[in-house]
């Protein structure tokens, strides 16, 4: 017996839709579309056309993103007195990054939670509070695999950490960075190959911004985080071709300036970071920035997909 001598033929098929479907049958679902269930109806909801953010939610709550935007994009593209929070290794994953899995009571979002009246039971998982940037935040670089390797080999403190603005603290990596951006610094990672590598995610992109980070400088970048990153507004720049992140003996004490910004390019952009070092002689590192499309230049001009969106809209209206 093969299949064939089962399956209907075309002409077949063909007759049972013209005898079953009627036109009819779509425009009754059409009416209905909207009544739903008895469930449904009582549901309370606030009216209105824009979404009532509530601030005690623990699983949606209004995104920065567009906090204090302007009308118009920058006149040009600045990374300003930039300071390195993290040297990392090669092959940093998304899940290094921004981790998908069950939120640990002890983590600092399972205290965020828990002081805002989530018992330990109902944590759930970071993918589900991914809208929910307070939790994301939290959760970044926290992987226990994530050693940064400006703090001293003594220094064994489980996922990331990094050195706070004035040197003073080792913090963990989302309380460190708060205090760079209160001290105006934009922020720099420096990773080695692969960095992005693994599924992609685009909170792996998201809570690097939300740190603070304007570039990741790494020797090769996985193409999807590569894109995401770009759709954030950061800039995935690449160590020339033989040269590497460990050739380098950054401290985080430099201070970062980056030239070759400012006529930016669809193709390979050549970028030269310089590095103010405390009681040292200026250096300098050539780097490259890859832009494959017209659309990549205008989302890291913007400052993301977001601002680009919504400039657009509001220029339309």
């Amino acid at each position: 017996m093969f299949l064939k001598d089962l399956w209907p033929t075309d002409d077949e098929v063909a007759a049972r839709v013209a005898a079953s479907v009627r036109p009819e049958m779509f425009r009754t679902n059409a009416t209905r579309l909207r009544d739903g269930t008895q469930e449904w109806h009582e549901i309370e909801a606030p009216d209105g056309v824009r979404f009532s953010w509530s601030p005690d939610s623990t699983y949606i709550r209004r995104p920065p993103h567009l906090t204090g935007l302007s009308t118009s994009p920058p006149d040009r593209l600045r990374v300003e007195r930039a300071k390195v929070l993290m040297v990392l290794g090669d092959d940093v994953t998304t899940d290094h990054i921004s981790p998908a899995g069950a939120i640990p009571a002890r983590s600092a979002a399972g205290r965020w939670l828990a002081d805002r009246g989530v018992a330990r039971r109902d944590l759930n998982q970071y993918s589900t509070r991914r809208s929910n940037h307070e939790v994301m935040l939290r959760g970044a670089f926290t992987n226990a695999a994530v050693r940064n390797r400006l703090l001293p080999a003594e220094c064994d403190l489980t996922g990331g950490h990094a050195h706070t603005a004035d040197r003073s603290a080792v913090l963990p990596v989302h309380e460190a960075a708060a205090t760079y951006r209160a001290a105006g610094h934009d922020l720099v990672v420096v990773a080695g190959r692969n960095y992005g590598a693994g599924s992609s995610r685009d909170w792996a992109a998201k809570a690097q911004a939300l740190l603070g980070v304007r570039a990741v400088i790494a020797e090769s970048f996985e193409r999807i985080h590569r894109n995401n990153l770009i759709g954030m507004g950061v800039l995935p720049l690449e160590f020339e071709e033989g040269d590497t992140a460990s050739a380098h003996a950054f401290t985080g004490e430099e201070e970062f300036t980056f030239d070759g910004l400012a006529d930016l390019c669809v193709g390979t952009n050549p970028v030269i970071l310089s590095l103010v070092r405390p009681d040292a002689p200026r250096a300098t590192v050539r780097l490259r920035l890859r832009l494959h499309s017209r659309q990549e230049l205008a989302y890291l001009r913007h400052g993301g997909i977001l601002p680009y969106v919504m400039r657009r809209a509001v220029a339309a209206s």
